[in-house]
């Protein structure tokens, strides 16, 4: 008789502590509910400032609207034609030139970017958590997440009630008391979830979810099965946010840490990873409201290494004599024996009240790097390597929604439910059953600490505008002239002026110092590059606008105090970031539209800066090295003479050349890549060296060369079916390389084939022992013998014999692999031949 009973569920005392906490954090609106927008600025008051006032020390710190008033444009020549020696002569003139330094005019565009800005925030404020934590729908997660430091928190339920689910006329239930069967059974699931997620930077996300569950089944053993406390945690990067694109892309890990029945703790071998991969694509992003359609698509592809079977293998041992438990225990303790690929896609409606959305998701069993063995599965069950189809996977259909009834705040109420489409209605051994239904009900609260807020902007009047020259800088980048990528490690060294040179940075961009007009030139260095020159003209005339904003507009901004303060600045921040003109992104306050900016063409006026961009390239040098080499004899040490050596590059190009008398030789000009050296010499065995290029500098080999034996220790077999070995063919470590000893193996059996041409055939057969995976050991072996056989070609390249190379893996043993004798002896290389009888001599 087959029983199963679990042990019995134990502090709950916590659990319910725990729980009583979470929920009163989640319904303290004062605590985690986002505080709603400020009112819009008021207008401008009509006010004039008394001036004995302005002079009084008891004046209140707090700014005051003050009146603009009417300047003609005949004020503004008249102010700009007084000498500089007359400006700001008196104490008033003082206070106002102060005041038009302290003050930046708001032009209209930027009125209209700070709109889009507020309305985008929001809009991605609308995202909830998933069940993991991470932010999409339900179970599909988006590659995204809120605005910068914003933050959620989520209180999730769901529950399933339903009869004859895990035990039906079709798939039967043993009762674990006597052993009878039962064909009905009634199950009532609750879950509860609870997930923070945090918004670090541009393209990051951490997220954390605490999991409870408890499950009652009339037909199970213990009746009610509580999980507390799982836990899981993970972080996700993704690209930043662009004006204008709709697609975004992202990778996800996330980790999750299971407890077993009614316990507190985790198993650390149960702790099980997945690996997500994430698209997303947004069809709001658009700047003009006419042009946004209100859609966003999400999928998901991923790999989870399911652990959470360990925490049942001891008791399956001990109390179940090796039986795997039951699915209502697999269910009620949400246990899995194999691992997992996972599919999801989902859609949802982006309504500023509601967002309903649709999913479908499935987990895909595999049994790849675990290993299970289905032996005995229970009553009404099958196995996976019997019952592969869909229809016994994990899959389901999820229709929900998400709703926000106070605009202003950052409340987020979810209802959805999953509908199983698959591992419902049929079971196997190795998974979790899916729940027919489950009722999903949610509320979450998001934080936004840098909501923008709005900002009094007061103006003054312009009086004696001051207009300081321009300062002329170069803005610079250099570039690989065949691909049109930056290069990092360029130096500028200017031609013909004995100045400092210049330094690229990481984004291959360089800042001059301030300059003159006149014409410059530099010569570029960078490694791995031809010598470069580069050159600008600096212009005398400077551009009356920026764009279509007026030159006097774009003058009135906070001036340094002195040359050297601005060439300081200019110096410290190696990346300035430049109001380009031709930029094709309209916010230069978003931080992901700044990393698109299109790099300028032409020269631009950016305030008080003249910038002239110009752009070096630099042809790439050859990617080839040289390798020195030298032939060493193995017993003696000393040099092999009277040699040559033949080198293959990685395009099957070969070169044969005459060892020095000294026994070095040199090859000049090698690609970059793995080339083989194979050297002969009389007297000796021929060898055989793979090298690898990775750089331009020169590499330095000795190749060892074996004398040649008075008799070989391979041997043709006396049936002429085999060679036999003398001593064991060794590979490196648990890799595919043949170790350095063992290489006079091959050398001795190319030796072997080129004396003997009446073999036509020879076929290569690795074994392995039966440690470890049996499928792994099966592809370690074909490799290691593809190694082998590629050593023979190369060093018996005149040999007209045809070589197959096989790997056997641990299936054909010599003897049983119960000693570390035994299993040595079943690794092993094995060589069979056949043998042109009418060349047999």
């Amino acid at each position: 008789m087959n029983t199963q009973s679990l042990p019995r569920p134990k502090h709950l005392r916590r659990y319910t502590i725990l729980s009583a906490v979470v929920t009163y954090c989640l319904v303290s609106p004062g605590v985690f509910a986002q505080s709603p927008p400020p009112p819009p600025a008021p207008a401008f008051v009509e006010e004039q400032e008394d001036p004995a006032e302005r002079a009084s020390p008891e004046k209140s710190d707090e700014p005051k609207a003050i009146q603009k008033p009417e300047v003609s444009a005949s004020d503004l020549e008249e102010a700009a034609s007084e000498p500089e020696s007359s400006s700001f002569e008196t104490p008033l003139d003082e206070d106002l030139k102060a005041s038009a330094m302290a003050t930046t005019a708001t032009p209209a565009s930027e009125s209209s970017n700070s709109d889009f800005d507020k309305w985008w925030r929001t809009y991605q404020m609308r995202s909830g958590n998933s069940l993991s934590g991470s932010t999409g729908l339900l179970r599909v997660h988006e590659a995204g997440s809120g605005p910068v430091w914003s933050f959620r928190f989520q209180m999730l339920g769901g529950y399933m009630g339903k009869r004859t689910f895990l035990c039906s006329p079709d798939y039967p239930c043993e009762l674990p008391a006597d052993g009878s069967l039962v064909s009905g059974d009634s199950v009532r699931d609750g879950e509860g979830d609870f997930s923070l997620s945090v918004t670090p930077s541009t393209f990051l996300e951490v997220f954390a979810n605490l999991r409870s569950t408890s499950t009652s089944n009339n037909a199970g053993e213990p009746q009610v099965l509580q999980v507390l406390g799982d836990i899981s945690f993970g972080a996700k990067a993704f690209t930043p946010y662009v004006l204008g694109r709709i697609w975004a892309v992202g990778a996800e890990v996330d980790i999750a840490l299971k407890s077993g029945s009614g316990g507190v703790g985790f198993d650390a071998a149960a702790t099980s990873p997945s690996f997500r991969a994430l698209a997303s694509f947004d069809f709001n992003n658009r700047k003009e409201e006419s042009q946004r359609f209100p859609l966003r698509i999400h999928s998901n592809l991923g790999f989870r290494v399911n652990n959470t079977g360990k925490i049942v293998d001891q008791f399956e041992i001990n109390e179940l004599n090796g039986t795997a438990i039951n699915r209502i225990s697999r269910y009620g303790l949400g246990i899995a024996k194999v691992n997992f690929f996972n599919f999801a896609v989902g859609a949802e409606y982006t309504n500023p009240w509601v967002r309903p959305f649709v999913e479908f998701s499935v987990d895909i069993a595999s049994n790849y790097l675990k290993g299970y063995e289905c032996n005995s599965p229970n009553i009404g069950e099958s196995c996976l390597f019997n019952e592969s189809s869909l229809g016994y996977m994990p899959s389901r259909l999820t229709l929900g929604a998400h709703a926000y009834p106070w605009q202003d705040s950052g409340l987020n109420l979810l209802a959805a439910i999953d509908i199983g489409t698959g591992g419902a209605r049929r079971f196997i051994d190795e998974v979790k059953p899916e729940s027919v239904y489950k009722l999903w009900f949610g509320v979450s609260y998001a934080v936004d600490p840098l909501a923008p807020k709005e900002i009094q902007i007061i103006e003054v009047p312009i009086a004696n505008v001051y207009r300081p020259e321009p300062r002329r800088y170069v803005l610079g980048r250099v570039l690989d002239e065949k691909t049109d990528e930056v290069v990092t490690s360029a130096i500028l060294k200017y031609q013909d002026i004995n100045m400092t040179g210049l330094v690229v940075n990481d984004a291959g961009l360089f800042v001059s110092q301030d300059l003159p007009p006149g014409e410059y030139s530099w010569e570029v260095i960078a490694e791995g590059y031809r010598e470069g020159e580069c050159k600008v003209v600096i212009e005398d005339e400077s551009p009356q606008s920026i764009g279509d904003e007026p030159l006097e507009t774009a003058l009135l901004e906070e001036f340094p105090e002195s040359a050297s303060e601005l060439e300081s600045e200019m110096q410290m921040d190696p990346e300035p970031e430049f109001n380009n003109p031709e930029s094709s992104a309209e916010n230069s306050d978003d931080e992901a539209a700044v990393a698109e900016v299109t790099f300028p063409t032409v020269p631009y006026l950016d305030g008080k800066n003249m910038i002239f961009p110009v752009e070096c390239k630099l042809k790439e040098l050859p990617k080839v090295a040289t390798i020195n080499g030298l032939l060493v004899d193995s017993t003696s040490g000393g040099t092999v003479l009277d040699a040559r050596v033949v080198i293959t590059d990685k395009l099957e190009r070969s070169l044969e050349l005459l060892v020095d008398p000294d026994g070095s030789f040199q090859f000049r000009n090698v690609p970059f890549g793995t080339s083989r050296i194979v050297a002969h010499a009389p007297g000796y065995l021929s060898t055989v060296s793979p090298i690898l290029l990775e750089d331009r500098k020169d590499r330095e080999v000795h190749l060892v060369m074996n004398p040649r034996p008075s008799v070989l220790s391979v041997q043709l077999s006396a049936e002429n079916d085999r060679i036999i070995l003398g001593k064991k063919l060794h590979f490196v470590a648990e890799g595919s390389e043949v170790a350095v000893d063992s290489m006079i193996v091959i050398e001795e059996i190319a030796l072997l084939l080129e004396e003997h041409p009446e073999i036509s055939a020879l076929e290569v057969i690795v074994h392995t022992d039966n440690v470890g995976s049996a499928t792994i050991n099966r592809s370690l072996s074909q490799v290691r013998a593809e190694v082998v056989k590629a050593r023979l070609l190369q060093i018996a390249s005149s040999s007209q014999v045809s070589i197959r190379a096989r790997g056997a893996g641990p299936d054909e043993p010599l003897t049983a692999n119960t000693s570390e004798e035994a299993r040595d002896a079943n690794e092993r290389v094995e060589f069979n031949i056949t043998v042109d009888k009418t060349l047999e001599r």
